[in-house]
């Protein structure tokens, strides 16, 4: 056979083949889903007149049940930038003020967010400004009045959780001083111990004031006219003796006040014509002794006898 006659028949088979085995293709078949785009091609190879319907979108190779015919579908391809998006993308968080500062103050920060239609989140970071404690309490001051700090503080917490603490200080308090008693150091305290210091509050969380109490002392009467202030002696050396004026403290546990005082000599003067001194102008014979004719008792109890001539 020669090289004419193979070209011709291969020409014959494959106009044959052409005419009983046909290929059938449609159309591709796209469409998206979320935001990615996708398609997916089927077509038919037939034998003879036989036909059958396209198995897709199943997208895999199956025969006709004849098995004359055959329905080939391709694999389905994904584009994922092939698709215009279902949502709208991008959103503005909200802005910081006038809550919040765009300026770091110490204070804390926060992030404020939104979220667009396709569910990604924005967010842009805020600063906190500092809250202001509440006042501290009656009983104590905001300012130092240089009686101490209190160790209680009053605070608040800011919108990022930062603690702002305000510092409180003690105040001044009046002692009470019950009667009968003073602050003043007269040298003398009560002997119940009730009465012998005082305190008061300076404030929550503050040190109490404290101090001595002494005993109010009052005056014992004075010691003249009735004695004198210094010891007395009688005219022949004899001591007259002191005694003690006394008055009550207002507090029966202050006791008693006293003063010494010191007794006058009670001797009076020897009547006339006699004479308290001996006379040394006489002879002896003439003299005329009173052995203890003057006689009395001091108001300090010291008796007391004189002579007279």
């Amino acid at each position: 056979m020669n090289k004419l006659t193979k070209l011709f028949l291969l020409i014959t088979v494959l106009i044959i083949t052409g005419v009983f085995f046909k290929r059938y293709s449609f159309a591709d078949t796209c469409g998206c889903s979320g935001d990615a785009y996708y398609c997916y091609e089927c077509h038919q190879e037939q034998y003879d007149s036989y036909n059958t319907s396209m198995d897709c979108p199943n997208c895999d190779w199956c025969p006709a049940d004849n098995g004359w015919i055959y329905t080939c579908c391709n694999y389905t391809v994904w584009d994922s930038d092939g698709c215009a998006p279902t949502c709208t993308s991008g959103c503005t968080p909200p802005a910081c003020a006038p809550t919040y500062t765009t300026t770091n103050l110490g204070f804390g920060s926060k992030r404020l967010s939104c979220t667009d239609d396709c569910g990604d989140t924005e967010s842009r970071t805020c600063y906190c400004y500092n809250c202001t404690a509440p006042n501290c309490p009656l009983d104590l001051s905001n300012t130092n009045l240089g009686f101490g700090t209190s160790t209680y503080r009053t605070s608040c917490t800011n919108l990022c959780n930062y603690t702002n603490y305000r510092t409180c200080y003690c105040k001044d308090c009046t002692l009470p001083v019950p009667s009968g008693t003073t602050l003043t150091n007269t040298g003398k305290q009560s002997t119940l111990a009730s009465y012998r210091t005082t305190s008061c509050s300076r404030g929550t969380g503050c040190p109490d004031k404290t101090a001595s109490l002494y005993c109010t002392r009052c005056t014992p009467p004075s010691c003249a006219p009735t004695y004198a202030t210094t010891a007395q002696y009688s005219s022949s050396g004899v001591y007259l003796g002191s005694t003690n004026l006394t008055c009550n403290n207002t507090l029966a546990s202050c006791g008693t006040e006293s003063r010494t005082c010191y007794c006058y000599d009670c001797i009076q003067s020897c009547p006339a014509p006699l004479s308290a001194t001996y006379q040394t102008t006489l002879p002896p014979a003439s003299n005329l002794i009173l052995d203890n004719f003057r006689q009395c008792t001091t108001g300090c109890g010291v008796a007391r006898a004189e002579d007279c001539y």
